[in-house]
């Protein structure tokens, strides 16, 4: 399953822009990657490219994506383009969107257009990523839980108190876990679970989480939630939401998809109170509105009117 994230800027007083000049949005990191987007015109064409920056990497490394772009309207009109890429080696350069005098007429309101940039990792390559805790030490562990085939040493007491799933995968004898872990503990083995549906970098980062490291970041803090709602571990739930309301410089169209895939209620009261402009409305509205929760997209029709009346 490809890992993705999606980049958004509003870039403003576009009708300035001369042919030649470039401009810049903010980097953002995701997966211990730096990444921005740029446009410029060139060429009497809006160009837009994906510059990315491994935090740290070796010389060959790459990251292999398919990259949608979209040129979103303040009205709310569309255009896209896919385009599969391999990055560090080769930055996503310049891919041509739409003649410029077409951008102007069709796409700029109140001189303004949003650039929207879904980027779906396939695979990398020589991208380190830094680990704050080692679960491979057997020293002080009595379960070992597998995940895409890396081991993660535990103590299955501590497990147990962060969550029911645990409790009853590690604890309960009416379960075969349960009667497994109690027959290797007689045989002086450690057990081994095979844990499914989730990633190993993301069972990294929860484990970190819950043993007391500082880890949730915007590239982490989605994989952490899917990892806490799988085994409910509510407490990495609510530092996850309290790092997204008070934190995180995540897009408010990702913090919808996290707050409708996660249930997080109080980062969906805080976003609708951070909302205040049409351009921020139009950029979370999804392609399909009938995906939006309803008293969701109620809140925010009203917002816009009430905009618009100003």
């Amino acid at each position: 399953m490809p890992r993705e994230f999606t980049l958004t800027e509003v870039f403003k007083r576009v009708s300035s822009i001369h042919e030649g000049q470039k401009f810049e949005g903010p980097t953002e990191t995701h997966f211990d990657i730096e990444w921005f987007i740029a446009i410029g015109k060139e060429d009497d064409c809006l160009k837009v490219s994906v510059n990315c920056e491994p935090i740290d990497a070796e010389e060959d490394a790459y990251v292999d994506a398919d990259v949608e772009f979209k040129l979103i309207s303040a009205s709310g009109k569309k255009c896209c383009r896919i385009e599969p890429f391999q990055f560090v080696t080769e930055d996503c350069d310049g891919i041509e969107i739409l003649d410029w005098e077409r951008v102007m007429k069709d796409y700029v309101v109140d001189d303004t257009f949003i650039i929207e940039v879904l980027v779906k990792i396939s695979k990398t390559s020589g991208i380190f990523k830094k680990n704050f805790q080692n679960f491979g030490d057997m020293k002080f562990a009595d379960v070992c839980l597998v995940v895409e085939g890396d081991k993660f040493y535990e103590s299955k007491l501590f497990l147990a108190r962060q969550s029911t799933y645990f409790e009853n995968l590690l604890m309960n004898p009416n379960f075969v876990e349960g009667q497994k872990t109690e027959k290797a503990a007689e045989e002086g083995k450690i057990p081994e679970f095979v844990v499914q549906d989730l990633k190993s970098e993301d069972f990294q980062r929860f484990s970190e989480d819950i043993h007391g490291s500082d880890v949730i970041d915007d590239s982490s803090v989605s994989g952490i939630l899917e990892v806490a709602r799988y085994v409910d571990e509510l407490n990495s739930v609510r530092r996850c939401e309290d790092y997204l309301i008070n934190s995180s410089q995540l897009s408010f169209k990702k913090k919808f998809e996290l707050v409708r895939e996660h249930n997080l209620v109080r980062l969906k009261n805080d976003c609708l109170m951070k909302i205040e402009t049409k351009e921020q409305i139009i950029e979370v509205i999804p392609g399909d509105i009938y995906e939006m929760e309803s008293s969701v997209a109620c809140a925010l029709l009203n917002k816009y009117i009430a905009l618009d009346r100003k």
